[in-house]
């Protein structure tokens, strides 16, 4: 099978479908940054940060690929595994949940101003996204390789959150 009957059979038949993941993916890192003080100085500008704090400028597009390829893998389980009422149903289930995870961590840290509660989150997370790496090479491998960034990126935002706790556990703001 050529590249452009594999794409014409297997992506460009679900396109719409496609975009709806991508989109909701991402409507789960939008829609909590509008409503927070993320990027504009304030509670978050007055922590003490570690040497290894990303630049502010770095967030955006990390989490926008980030989101666009979470989006993506679970698109692939859905189609591999037959939608969510097929096998895939519990793998779909659980990714929900992460998206639902990953949403509630910006309003606890930011507007919560909770170190605690968002290290708690961000602990949850990375044991939800293993287990979907793992639901999700059953379906699709590259679906769960597609996540292996996501993982990375929430290692470094776990090490960064417990981080700024310890620097900053004593501190009033």
């Amino acid at each position: 099978m050529s590249v452009v009957d594999y794409l014409r059979t297997k992506i460009l038949v679900y396109w719409w479908q496609l975009i709806l993941f991508v989109v909701s993916a991402n409507l789960a890192g939008v829609i909590p940054a509008l409503f927070s003080d993320v990027g504009r100085g304030g509670w978050y500008g007055q922590l003490k940060k570690p040497g290894f704090t990303p630049p502010n400028a770095a967030f955006t597009p990390v989490w926008t690929y980030l989101y666009c390829t979470m989006g993506l893998a679970a698109f692939l389980v859905w189609r591999d595994g037959d939608g969510f009422t097929g096998k895939a149903g519990l793998s779909l289930r659980v990714y929900f949940f992460n998206l639902l995870l990953n949403l509630t961590w910006t309003p606890v840290f930011f507007n919560g101003r909770s170190l605690e509660g968002g290290a708690i989150i961000i602990i949850m997370l990375v044991a939800v996204v293993i287990t979907l790496m793992f639901l999700f090479w059953k379906f699709n491998r590259l679906s769960s390789l597609l996540l292996f960034p996501y993982l990375i990126w929430l290692s470094i935002a776990t090490s960064l959150n417990f981080t700024l706790y310890a620097m900053n556990r004593y501190d009033e703001f």
